[in-house]
């Protein structure tokens, strides 16, 4: 029993329920709690370390050296009590696969790492002859990724019949990063598991994945199917559009309705894409996007497309389903009723989203990451009712 003021005694349980209520409500003021005694201390870490958020190079190596000297938190506490991680860019990547060995069993992570060719360095791991491992614990954390070969450096990924090979484990351990939400930015220029290889551990238990790549980077990006990533159900890709030609603005094509039953006699291809750089780009677009939602027809429910530096999102929505009319099978609702090698020209699953401010990204743990999830499913039953696509406005969440 625990006094509080004059007599008046509290039940443990009782204490240890309004304090963890009050740390829940502000991590400020958890961390002000920590300090008061050893119990309460043992009470409220594991809310502080929930979530995890590098936001800047100097708090990450903070958190390293927690990983390294702290004596009231083991390797285990870290692995079993940190479920959101952010770690920031500018962080050198041996400090990175530290902090994720140690937090392998995080469910959200976000890593949006801008990698150059100039600076890019191997995946090494905790205990390798290239890191100072002279901590115990540094030694003792789970290593996960092995150096990548050279053979996968710079590659792409044009042949979409197999998916490209993974970077292998670096030993039959038993603890892998696994997380459930990511964002993260993918090259092939990156160290360890943050290249497009979609086979490896890192998504295999991926349910929604965003990628930040801004670019049609991943246009040309293999491996995101079914078998690679059984159980995806949400992706989120970004797409910078920019101005449409002139040209384009007026074409007939262009004034007819998503769902009109007529598409299929609108020319599309009369443009020529080696005189139109911006059809050629949304052209890429409409082929990446028609792939994924051909290769996960029985798993993805949601495949949002992020239009950004856009005037006009209404005309690059119509633009691409035209474009990808021809190559999309839509959904399989009975297979002895559908012949799969028979394009529908429409998938509802495939939302098309508007953002408006250039600056504003999802990280996985985000309320707005959330938002656009739960919007994007509403959009694909209405979609589904209407036979036709929409535009969603990010700044018209739900």
């Amino acid at each position: 029993m625990l006094n509080t003021s004059q007599g008046l005694r509290l039940p443990p349980e009782v204490v240890r329920h309004i304090l963890e209520h009050i740390a829940w409500s502000n991590i400020k003021t958890a961390t002000v709690l920590s300090l008061l005694c050893r119990t309460v201390h043992c009470w409220v870490d594991p809310i502080i370390y929930t979530n995890v958020h590098l936001l800047t190079p100097r708090i990450g190596q903070l958190f390293i050296r927690t990983l390294n000297t702290s004596h009231t938190k083991n390797a285990s506490f870290f692995a079993t009590k940190v479920k959101s991680l952010y770690i920031c860019s500018g962080m050198h990547p041996r400090d990175v696969l530290q902090i994720l060995s140690a937090c392998y069993g995080a469910d959200e992570l976000t890593y949006w790492e801008v990698p150059s060719p100039r600076n890019t360095q191997p995946a090494l791991l905790p205990g390798s002859p290239q890191i100072p491992s002279n901590n115990i614990r540094t030694r003792s954390l789970s290593p996960i990724f092995l150096s990548c070969n050279s053979e996968f450096q710079g590659t792409r990924h044009e042949s979409f019949d197999s998916p490209s090979p993974a970077p292998q484990l670096s030993s039959p351990g038993k603890h892998l990063l696994s997380p459930r939400k990511v964002s993260l930015f993918l090259h092939d220029y990156h160290f360890g598991p943050f290249k497009p290889y979609f086979n490896q551990p890192l998504f295999s238990s991926v349910t929604h994945l965003s990628i930040a790549n801004e670019w049609q980077d991943w246009t040309s990006w293999g491996g995101i199917n079914s078998l690679t990533m059984p159980s995806l159900t949400h992706l989120k890709v970004d797409l910078s559009v920019g101005d449409a030609p002139h040209d384009v603005r007026h074409r007939e094509w262009m004034n007819t309705i998503t769902s009109n039953p007529d598409l299929a006699r609108c020319n599309v291809d009369e443009v020529d894409a080696r005189q139109c750089p911006w059809i050629t780009k949304m052209n890429a677009a409409a082929n990446a996007l028609s792939r994924i939602l051909n290769d996960t027809m029985h798993t993805l429910k949601v495949l949002v497309l992020v239009l950004r530096h856009d005037s006009n999102p209404a005309r690059t929505a119509k633009v691409i389903s035209r474009l990808a009319h021809s190559k999309i099978y839509g959904e399989v609702f009975d297979l002895s009723y559908h012949d799969p090698v028979t394009p529908t020209g429409f998938d509802p699953r495939l939302v098309f989203t508007w953002e408006r401010q250039p600056f504003r990204y999802s990280h996985a743990h985000s309320e707005h990451e959330r938002m656009i999830w739960r919007s994007a499913d509403a959009v694909v039953k209405g979609q589904r009712a209407l036979c036709g696509y929409t535009v969603m406005n990010c700044d018209l969440l739900i």
